[in-house]
């Protein structure tokens, strides 16, 4: 997981919360020289938080901008433009609106997500953006609680190298897992259609499975991977990307991930991920590419 050095400061209200922090990343993933500060990256967040039922009726909504700078003059980054020169100043300003709605069988549910990005890529304009729309059924009366779920998420690519414009959009620090438990792409360049279903057969087991349609959104980008600054100074970027050769079907990705909760200080999380090369993979591996990944984790909390 991400962790930072610095300052946060946050006010909580009745109907509203307010954070911001004004913080470096701190050198971490795989790396493993941990927890030293990379001061080279800059961040400030502010968001505002509409609370949910509070001022709208079952409703959430958020409003967030970020400012990343980051000095650490790695020039070997991936993309269709690189980083010529100069730093890399990003504005990041965003929302989310989460709405539900209860009927006799269960609970509806939807999720709007966007940001738009705007600032310097080295010695090029950045100008990218990135949108999710999710929605959701749970049939809270019916055995097992059967939650469905489906979304798409896009984001945008780089095109055309040559255009003075950076256009592919960045994922700032992210923690990999938070977003693909199977870890070969991330939210760069990246269209992810998926359908989802969320089991609970006992209070303590819930079992998720979930089907991924992956798809590079410009095929004259890169298939992104990595999870972003772990080292503060050095050759590594963060990210690496793999050549689309003008093809967008990336992948298929079907998963399971049962959990049990132990005890109120136990738990255990399993996790299978298998995944169907498509065009892009099988051009650069071959035409059996597929993979897999398994992982288990205990958390005790006390």
């Amino acid at each position: 997981n991400r962790s930072f050095d610095g300052a946060q400061v946050a006010y909580d209200g009745k109907g509203f919360n307010l954070h911001s922090m004004v913080v470096h990343p701190t050198q971490g993933g795989y790396e493993n020289d941990a927890h030293k500060t990379i001061s080279a990256i800059d961040l400030i967040t502010l968001t505002g938080t509409i609370k949910y039922g509070e001022w709208l009726k079952n409703t959430e909504g958020r409003l967030f901008y970020y400012y990343y700078n980051d000095n650490r003059n790695i020039t070997n980054t991936p993309g269709p433009s690189g980083l010529e020169e100069g730093n890399i100043r990003i504005n990041t300003f965003g929302t989310h609106w989460l709405h539900t709605e209860a009927i006799k069988p269960g609970v509806f549910d939807m999720l709007f997500w966007g940001a738009l990005q705007e600032g310097e890529w080295g010695s090029l304009d950045h100008k990218a953006w990135a949108v999710a729309l999710e929605a959701g059924f749970q049939f809270t009366n019916a055995p097992w609680k059967p939650w469905i779920r489906g979304g798409y998420f896009v984001s945008s690519g780089d095109s055309d190298p040559n255009d003075g414009e950076h256009g592919t959009f960045y994922q700032l620090l992210p923690t990999a897992r938070k977003y693909a438990l199977f870890p070969f792409y991330n939210m760069m360049n990246n269209e992810d259609l998926f359908v989802q279903a969320i089991l609970k057969p006992k209070d303590a087991l819930t079992i998720r499975a979930v089907l991924h349609t992956l798809n590079l959104h410009e095929k004259n980008d890169l298939w992104y991977m990595g999870a972003g600054p772990a080292q503060k100074a050095g050759t590594i970027f963060g990210y690496l990307g793999r050549p689309g050769n003008g093809m967008n079907d990336l992948a298929t990705v079907l998963e399971i991930a049962p959990s049990y909760n132990v005890s109120k200080y136990l738990s255990a999380n399993l996790y299978y991920g298998h995944a169907f090369g498509k065009e892009v993979i099988k051009h650069i591996y071959g035409a059996d590419s597929g993979g897999d990944f398994f992982s288990i984790e205990l958390k005790a909390q006390f």
